[in-house]
């Protein structure tokens, strides 16, 4: 007989709740942005990560589940979206231009 998989009723330990990572989302978020700030103005890389790991450290005094890789990964996925984005508008408006007729 084929073992049957039973529904857990209880949640694993250390295992994170939806409820626990939709709070914690704009917090990384929150970070992320303030090192895309950090990183468009003119400072060096060691400048950059150095202020960045002083604050990520400031940050695990309160939130102790904090990394420095949220932070990054966010980063990464903020930035792809905003390359989707301005990508996809390009294209749009490339189309809109091969219309004739159209301003």
């Amino acid at each position: 007989m084929a073992k049957s998989n039973k529904r857990r009723t209880q949640e694993a330990p250390g295992r994170v709740s939806v409820e626990a990572k939709r709070a914690r989302k704009p917090i990384v978020e929150e970070l992320a942005k303030w090192l895309i700030d950090l990183q468009a103005k003119s400072h060096s890389h060691k400048e950059i990560y150095g202020e960045f790991g002083a604050m990520v450290k400031e940050k695990q005094n309160v939130y102790e589940w904090l990394t420095k890789d949220m932070v990054r990964s966010k980063k990464k996925r903020i930035l792809a979206e905003q390359k989707k984005k301005a990508t996809a508008t390009g294209s749009q408006q490339e189309e809109h231009a091969k219309v004739p007729g159209t301003v």
